[in-house]
């Protein structure tokens, strides 16, 4: 990346200092966590101040673009004493951003953190936090995840969560959906790889047709997961 980014990093501090559209401020947030995902690891430091400016902000979408840029560009040991801070905050949708940046970082020193988030009045900072429980191998918020198969928005996060925590107790509600007659086709994929991955190899002949369907429009996800969740004679099919 050229050292232009330095300007635009200028330049959407500039627009926050200034602009009085949320609109237009969100997306300055959003080109700042932008250009910080993409610049060298060793250069993100420097956007540390910006941290500091955002989550002092009135307008809460900025101060949630602050936690996303706290946890890309902090180390772990210190992004997660932030994040936990902002647990208390009493905007839902902080809270929601904290818990699932907490989440991504799956950190075993979280889990009092996750437990706490679990009995959130927001269904969303629930959901995170069983999903950050699913990343430490906890059945805790299983619960939480199999509620949110039902949820056409959280359903793909949820089934990916249930797959990482490996708990077998949710192979019934994953049975349900894949026998949808309605279910999206990425969906469908999906929650077939997890059933493989619990220990049900019904999902591995899903796979297999998909993965041959030369103009599936989830062939390459079927293929991919056939090397994920490697059942019997996926290695053969995949050569």
């Amino acid at each position: 990346m050229s050292s232009d980014w330095r300007a635009a990093r200028d330049i959407a501090l500039f627009r926050l200092e200034h602009e009085k559209s949320p609109a237009v401020r969100a997306e300055a947030v959003d080109a700042l966590c932008d250009l910080a995902a993409e610049v060298a690891q060793d250069l993100r430091a420097e956007f540390a101040p910006a941290v500091v400016r955002l989550l002092a902000d009135a307008q809460a979408e900025v101060r949630c673009g602050g936690l996303s840029l706290a946890a890309l560009i902090l180390p772990a040991e210190e992004a997660e004493p932030l994040l936990i801070r902002h647990l208390a905050e009493p905007e839902a949708r902080m809270r929601v951003e904290a818990t699932g940046r907490l989440a991504d970082l799956a950190r075993p020193s979280s889990r009092g953190a996750f437990a706490q988030a679990l009995q959130d009045q927001s269904p969303a900072v629930r959901f995170e936090a069983a999903r950050g429980m699913a990343g430490l191998k906890h059945s805790a918020g299983l619960e939480v995840l199999v509620e949110a198969l039902e949820d056409p928005e959280l359903r793909f996060r949820a089934v990916s969560a249930i797959a990482e925590l490996g708990d077998p107790a949710a192979l019934p509600a994953l049975r349900k959906v894949f026998g949808r007659w309605f279910l999206p086709v990425f969906d469908r994929t999906q929650v077939a790889a997890a059933l493989v991955k619990l220990g049900d190899p019904a999902g591995a002949a899903h796979l297999f047709k998909r993965a041959a369907r030369r103009w599936g429009e989830d062939r390459a996800m079927a293929i991919e997961l056939l090397g994920e969740v490697r059942p019997a004679g996926a290695r053969a099919r995949l050569e």
